[in-house]
């Protein structure tokens, strides 16, 4: 299928973002994916929060309290973006779309399909990922819309390094 090809042919992604969630809150940022399963989501002013996975956990970081907090990157939806073998077939499609200008899905995991769902949106020709959206089992919806995206270009590892804010050093340490 074009569109597993496409998600699998992606190595690293680079992109400014908006973010809206359910309750009309926006936030902006930069992401970073590169795979498998990094991820790096720097929200600009005026939250203060970064996200973090470097493959095995996952760290929300809130750079102004200095706190940080881990999750597995099981609970995250994002992650099935982050595999480096996407298929389709391992996830029930609640609904597919297409027209002349764009294709857009909506999936969840055919195991625990209690996890609450991703929809991603294409541009077509070319083929290019656009927004998602993430719901919730509660169905709060969480919607990231991409731009000035960039498709594989050379992501170094430094980027996903999860760091304690608390433990973070400025200036000489010598």
């Amino acid at each position: 299928n074009q569109i597993s090809e496409y998600i699998n042919n992606i190595q690293t992604i680079s992109s400014n973002f908006i973010q809206t969630n359910s309750n009309g809150e926006s936030f902006s940022g930069i992401i970073k994916i590169k795979k498998p399963g990094l991820l790096l989501l720097d929200y600009n002013t005026p939250s203060n929060n970064k996200i973090i996975s470097n493959g095995k956990e996952v760290a929300l970081i809130n750079k102004k309290n200095k706190t940080i907090t881990y999750y597995n990157l099981e609970q995250l939806p994002i992650k099935i973006f982050l595999d480096s073998n996407f298929s389709l077939n391992n996830f029930k499609i609640i609904k597919y779309q297409e027209d002349e200008k764009k294709i857009e899905f909506e999936i969840n995991d055919k195991i625990n399909n209690n996890s609450g769902s991703i929809k991603f949106i294409f541009q077509d020709s070319p083929l290019l990922i656009k927004k998602w959206i993430i719901k919730d089992i509660q169905g709060f919806e969480t919607q990231m819309f991409l731009s000035n995206t960039t498709i594989n270009s050379k992501l170094e590892d430094v980027n996903f390094k999860i760091e304690d804010p608390k433990k973070k050093f400025f200036g000489n340490t010598r």
